[in-house]
C-alpha cells in the first residue's frame, strides 16, 4: 500500500489524488454502482484498472454501458406490472368478486389505481422495447440468438 485515504466522492478530488502519487498507477474499483464515473476519471490519467490484485470481473465497454443498463431496467418494470396485477387480484379474492367494479368504494379505488399503474408500466415496457429493439436486435450477437426457438427479441 502507497497510501490510504477517504476522499469525496468527486471527479476532480479522485483526480487531484491520483496525481500526488507516483506512478505507474494501479488502482482496483470495487464493483459499486458508482464505478463508471470513477473508471473514466482514472483510465485516462493512465491507471491501469486490470492488475491481477483482485480476480479479474467483466468490465463493460463504455459504448455498451446505456444500453445494457436499459435492457435491466425491462425486468425492473415488468416485474412491477406482475405486482401491480397480483395486488389487484388479492382485492378481488379478498372480497370474493369479479370485476373490480363489484368492489366495495374504497377497494374499488385502490384496484383502480392500480390499474391506472399497470397501464402506466405498459407503455414504459412498450418505450423501452422501441429504444432498444434498434440497438440491440441489429447486433451480429442478437441476430444469432433470433434463430434459436424459443427465444425472441426481447430474450436475445
Amino acid at each position: 500500500m502507497v497510501r490510504q485515504a477517504s476522499l469525496a466522492a468527486t471527479r476532480g478530488t479522485v483526480r487531484a489524488y491520483i496525481a500526488t502519487l507516483p506512478g505507474p498507477h494501479r488502482a482496483v474499483v470495487e464493483c459499486t454502482g458508482m464505478w463508471y464515473w470513477i473508471r473514466d476519471v482514472l483510465v485516462p490519467q493512465g491507471v491501469g484498472l486490470r492488475v491481477s490484485l483482485v480476480p479479474e470481473a467483466h468490465m463493460i465497454s463504455p459504448a455498451q454501458r446505456e444500453t445494457r443498463d436499459l435492457l435491466r431496467a425491462r425486468p425492473l418494470l415488468v416485474s412491477r406490472a406482475i405486482q401491480v396485477q397480483q395486488s389487484i387480484r388479492a382485492l378481488l379474492e379478498k372480497y370474493n368478486v369479479g370485476p373490480a367494479a363489484e368492489l366495495p368504494d374504497l377497494p374499488r379505488i385502490q384496484a383502480e389505481l392500480h390499474a391506472e399503474q399497470r397501464a402506466l408500466l405498459a407503455v414504459q415496457i412498450r418505450r423501452l422495447e422501441r429504444e432498444l429493439r434498434d440497438r440491440v436486435l441489429a447486433t451480429p450477437d442478437a441476430q444469432r440468438q433470433v434463430w434459436i426457438p424459443g427465444i425472441g427479441k426481447v430474450v436475445a
